[in-house]
């Protein structure tokens, strides 16, 4: 298991032991940068990201030219690559396709002038341009840039990533920021239902909550000792080269989603090797509705897990800085990442998934799809608290993971 899933199944862990009914969604993808040995693995990563999506300069479709804008927009869409942001926000689910927009930004204090070669490096790999700010003196204004950005790029899904206030009691020297939008129609749209079922809770109460349900659907499913996986595909629209789908992963028992998410954190290998999930006949296929935000700082758990040079003085991001235009003597030993921040959105219904994920600042699980004839029918039954992934199959990219543990908990 990679270190930003290890990181990701962690926080779920963490989550569940501080509140046993509060919903968790993390993306993996924003964080590829912190798993990354050196430079050409980090490019890789990155390359393989923006590879999902064609690109668009949010500049370029909002004024015209592309030199007013600290960030580009990178839109992946099934349906149609010449929409443009504002059409975006308007997708059209009933054509069976998946839009995904990934963007990343850049604020840095004018006191610190980048290099020529991280200024190529971030435009040309990242597909995006450092913006020159005053956290100093304007760090009100910079606030709201940057929370009116992560709003734009995640279709209004994000609307205060960082609190009003932050930059004015401890001015950042650097902001990193990126954000993930994904929207996704079913392959095979559920009916629209009005009926509510019973939902376990890991506390030993029950609450009732509205399902998706389903006959007689066959998707791909794989049953072991102390879990059940469904996928559960969305629609390829007119990008075949792309799959997309959302794993569910169940346990067997009611209250056993911290025992299965310790065993997958114990034995990487369940991630890594390649388990056959079979395509059968899923008889009763029920999948409770939900909806929830949170928001995530990620910087006690990294340091938890063995992340620690970034957090500590001059372990920052000294290499991208031009030290010789500096004004500071030994600025460079003093500069470190203070906090990470992650928050995040999910919603899925009979339609489909909508999600989106903003930072502030490979996975492996391989599933070897097998169609067998004449399937056994069997029942799927989500009515108690469970993992999730959002997943492109082609590249094994996992962009969301999250854990439900009450469907009607909004955050």
């Amino acid at each position: 298991m990679d270190f930003c899933l290890r990181l990701g199944t962690t926080e779920i862990l963490k989550g569940i032991k501080k509140d046993t009914k509060k919903n968790i969604v993390f993306s993996c993808q924003l964080l590829h940068f912190l798993g990354s040995p050196n430079i050409d693995d980090l490019n890789t990563r990155s390359s393989r990201m923006i590879s999902l999506a064609t690109t668009k300069t949010v500049a370029e479709e909002d004024s015209g030219n592309g030199n007013n804008s600290p960030w580009e927009r990178t839109t992946a869409s099934a349906i149609g690559n010449d929409q443009s942001r504002a059409k975006a926000k308007a997708v059209d689910l009933g054509k069976k396709g998946v839009t995904l927009t990934f963007a990343d930004g850049i604020w840095i204090d004018r006191q610190y002038p980048l290099k020529r070669s991280f200024q190529k490096m971030a435009k040309n790999v990242y597909r995006t341009e450092a913006k020159a700010v005053d956290f100093k003196t304007q760090a009100e204004q910079v606030e709201k840039e940057i929370n009116l950005w992560a709003e734009t790029e995640t279709n209004g899904l994000i609307k205060e990533l960082i609190k009003p206030g932050r930059f004015c009691q401890n001015p950042p020297a650097i902001v990193h920021a990126n954000a993930l939008y994904f929207k996704g129609a079913w392959d095979d749209p559920f009916e629209p239902s009005s009926s509510d079922m019973k939902f376990h809770l890991l506390d030993g109460g029950t609450i009732w909550v509205p399902f998706l349900f389903g006959n007689h659907r066959y998707e791909y499913y794989g049953s072991f000792e102390t879990f059940k996986v469904l996928r559960l595909p969305y629609g390829t629209g007119n990008d075949v080269d792309k799959r997309f789908s959302m794993y569910i992963f169940l346990p067997n028992r009611s209250n056993g989603l911290q025992d299965m998410i310790q065993e997958f954190n114990s034995d990487p290998g369940l991630f890594h090797k390649r388990t056959k999930l079979e395509k059968v006949d899923i008889a009763w296929l029920r999948i409770p509705k939900f909806k929830f935000s949170n928001t995530f700082t990620l910087s006690e758990t990294m340091k938890e897990l063995g992340l620690t040079l970034p957090f500590q003085m001059g372990g920052g991001p000294t290499g991208m800085v031009d030290w010789e235009l500096v004004n500071c003597p030994n600025a460079q030993y003093m500069l470190k990442i203070s906090f990470i921040i992650q928050k995040s959105f999910i919603e899925v219904n009979e339609d489909g998934t909508e999600a989106a994920a903003c930072d502030e600042s490979d996975d492996d699980m391989g599933y070897c799809l097998e169609e067998l004839p004449k399937p056994k029918p069997l029942h799927f039954v989500a009515d108690h608290p469970f993992m999730f992934m959002i997943k492109e199959d082609m590249s094994d990219t996992v962009f969301f993971t999250g854990a439900v543990l009450n469907p009607l908990e909004q955050n």
